[in-house]
């Protein structure tokens, strides 16, 4: 027979309707809920609220408080309301924001009574509107049993032979640039007709506003994961690997029946998505993986409204990666080495990305801490028939100045101050509107961002600051690796001559300890590897290193009399860079391309023959290593264009150049930084390179070119996209 966990929401407006020896945690009537920010609820635990008009507004007259609980699959629930309020609902939804309806009502009569379908954090919605739809309730979460394993089973997700899952740390899901997001369509009515425009910026204001960040965690942990990094600092703790993803919408039709609640269940529509996967090894920084996952979702009425299409075609998006079973397997990777505490820049604890399709115009407001930076759109569903506009809430101090920036706007914007009476304090108009404000009372204010002039959309940024606040917060702590002491200096003795010493090249680090996983030998450069006699017969040896950008690797094997023998290098990514072949004693020679954990093959014709693996590798000088990295790989600017790709000409001497302009050239570096470049029908440029003070400093010989090339070596490594091959073809 099935256990369950009995869930009791005693709503009443008195605290003698908890039962006995309940735990009572009273919450602050001003703290307002979302789905990103619900009231926690455990079994034994009763809590009581309140629903007031500072609450999540749906829409004039109706607001609602959110609740969270953690389910187990197959268990089932029981709500049951009493309360005083007029016209009361209860909600409770599956697993993330747009999470199905599972079952909803009055619940004051009968319980209502849902089987959970899967492990995870679901989500009670208490909802008042209409006349007198304001009071206080209390909800009492019931202990219960957990269904036995034999239960579980169909709904739990299994770990693959690989080994079970490691812990992972995500990265921020970034948006797409602008040029690649569709623009869309939102209709209104049954029929969905009367359809508006929803701009390429409405689909990455979705994709920002954070919401796919914990879907992505949700996810993940629903896999069998541990998720690893917070919200509002990098990604940190131990992880073999990081996940990263760049979303872009490549179509988007919604309909409202509704304007009014354009955020709520009323909301459908059909979105397709496109995601760009990346998996990296901490360790490094090496690319494991890059996939490219397209998924597409079309939901009917009650689909918890447009902001959670995207969710839901995110989530689409999340289980056809995880259905791969190399990405599987790279998530499940042994940590081969030390990870690294920093995956990316932080989010800017002061930017707010609105969400699109949540109107404000009709009461509902947007509420604003200061200072802080707010993206957003003036979209179809903030309209009314004067103008088009999004509210906003803040509260301020006597005598406190606010000021007030608005940019990147499309169309002529007016920002308008007023208090809670709606009586306008003061105003601005134009196409980047600015003032400055000063609160006459201590309490909260309106600001109202109206578009008047057709067509009314337009994305736009508003910097909201006081003179009363700092403007910047505590940055995240970002672990950094302690600085080397510089050795002690020797003392000269008086009279001497004091020599100048040659500048050198810079010492790196010593390279972490690598654990390789599970039928696979770990070597290390400079160092020698004697492989025993086998069974008679062909056989394959597999060897990870940690390489170093730039240097030249020589890797040999075999021994006198072992047989035929052949190597191959792969890249961190594992493609093929190189094969050697030959008998008794076989040598490779390759300039690695990126600093990684590589992947090198030794077969041999007779396993039954003793052979010894070498690998030594050249360290370049640092104006080598300054052009010798990423050799072989596409070379791509910030938003994904193609910059140029490499590829080797002679191993170590010259590297070919292909930009994207169809412009072919080839640049050769020597020892000490002198070297040349090269153009079809042109001159060649010789130059010479010197580092001065942490900067590169390249001089042309040619007549006529006075101005240096410079760069840094804090000059970030450039995004790589697929690997072309190590020679030029």
């Amino acid at each position: 027979m099935k256990r369950a966990l009995l869930l009791t929401a005693t709503l009443a407006v008195a605290a003698g309707a908890t039962s006995a020896g309940a735990e009572v945690l009273t919450i602050d009537p001003k703290r307002v809920t979302n789905f990103e920010r619900p009231i926690l609820i455990r079994p034994g635990e009763t809590v009581a609220s309140e629903i007031s008009e500072t609450d999540f507004r749906v829409m004039a007259g109706w607001n609602a408080e959110h609740l969270s609980f953690a389910g187990r699959a197959d268990e089932t629930v029981s709500v049951r309301a009493r309360t005083d309020l007029p016209d009361f609902e209860v909600v409770v939804r599956g697993p993330g924001p747009g999470g199905k309806i599972l079952t909803r009502g009055s619940a004051k009569d009968a319980a209502l009574v849902a089987t959970l379908p899967k492990d995870g954090n679901y989500y009670i919605l208490v909802n008042s509107k209409g006349p007198g739809h304001v009071g206080k309730y209390l909800i009492s979460l019931g202990a219960g049993d957990v269904p036995p394993p034999a239960q579980r089973e169909a709904s739990t997700v299994a770990s693959p032979s690989s080994g079970a899952p490691g812990p992972v740390a995500l990265r921020w899901v970034t948006a797409a640039p602008l040029a690649v997001q569709a623009a869309g369509q939102i209709g209104a009515a049954g029929f969905c007709t009367g359809k508006e425009p929803a701009a390429p910026s409405e689909m990455r204001h979705a994709i920002e506003s954070g919401v796919l960040d914990s879907r992505l965690r949700d996810d993940l942990k629903a896999a069998g994961f541990t998720v690893v990094g917070g919200f509002t600092k990098t990604p940190h703790g131990a992880a073999p690997v990081s996940l990263s993803a760049e979303v872009r919408i490549t179509s988007f039709l919604g309909c409202l029946s509704n304007w009014g609640i354009a955020d709520f269940d009323t909301a459908f529509g059909k979105v397709a998505m496109a995601v760009d996967w990346v998996v990296r090894d901490r360790a490094t920084g090496a690319e494991l993986i890059r996939l490219t996952t397209q998924q597409s979702v079309d939901r009917k009425k009650d689909s918890g409204g447009l902001l959670y299409l995207t969710q839901d075609a995110f989530s689409a998006n999340t289980k056809a990666l995880l259905a791969t079973p190399s990405v599987q397997a790279a998530l499940r990777r042994p940590a081969l080495a030390g990870s690294r505490p920093d995956d990316g820049p932080a989010r800017d604890p002061l930017r707010m990305v609105v969400p699109p399709w949540r109107p404000t115009a009709f009461g509902a407001r947007n509420l604003l801490d200061l200072p802080k930076v707010v993206d957003s759109d003036i979209d179809a569903t903030d309209e009314d028939k004067a103008s088009a506009r999004e509210t906003y809430k803040i509260k301020a101090t006597a005598g406190e100045t606010v000021s007030i920036n608005v940019a990147d706007a499309q169309r002529p914007l007016r920002v308008s101050v007023l208090d809670l009476q709606n009586t306008l304090l003061t105003d601005t108009f134009g196409a980047s509107p600015s003032l400055k404000w000063k609160a006459p009372a201590t309490g909260d204010y309106l600001i109202l961002v109206t578009s008047a002039e057709k067509p009314r959309q337009t994305p736009y940024r508003m910097t909201v600051e006081s003179d009363l606040r700092p403007k910047d917060p505590p940055k995240p702590v970002v672990e950094t690796p302690k600085p080397v002491a510089a050795p002690a200096k020797t003392p000269v003795a008086s009279g001497a001559a004091k020599s100048t010493p040659a500048p050198k090249s810079p010492t790196p680090p010593p390279l972490p300890k690598l654990t390789p996983p599970p039928g696979v030998l770990a070597a290390e450069v400079g160092k020698s590897i004697n492989r025993p006699a086998g069974k008679v017969g062909a056989a394959v040896d597999l060897f990870v290193f940690i390489g170093e950008a730039g240097s030249v690797l020589q890797a040999s094997a075999g021994a006198p009399g072992a047989g035929g023998h052949a190597i191959t290098l792969y890249t961190p990514e594992g493609d093929q860079i190189l094969t050697a072949d030959g008998v008794d004693q076989t040598q490779l020679t390759a300039v690695l391309p990126k600093d990684g954990i590589y992947l090198l093959a030794v077969g041999r014709q007779n396993a039954a023959k003793p052979y010894k693996l070498s690998l030594k590798a050249e360290a370049p000088d640092i104006f080598q290593w300054s052009f010798r990295n990423l050799a072989g790989y596409d070379i791509l600017a910030a938003d994904g264009r193609l910059l140029y790709s490499t590829c080797w000409t002679a191993p170590g001497g010259t590297l070919s150049y292909s930009f994207a302009s169809g412009i072919k050239g080839s640049l050769t570096v020597q020892r000490g930084g002198a070297g040349r470049w090269e153009f079809a029908g042109q001159a060649p440029r010789p130059f010479t390179t010197k580092l001065v003070a942490g900067v590169f400093v390249r001089t042309y010989d040619n007549p006529g070119e006075s101005t240096p090339d410079t760069w840094t070596l804090e000059a970030p490594e450039p995004k790589t996209g697929p690997y072309r091959g190590y020679f030029c073809r």
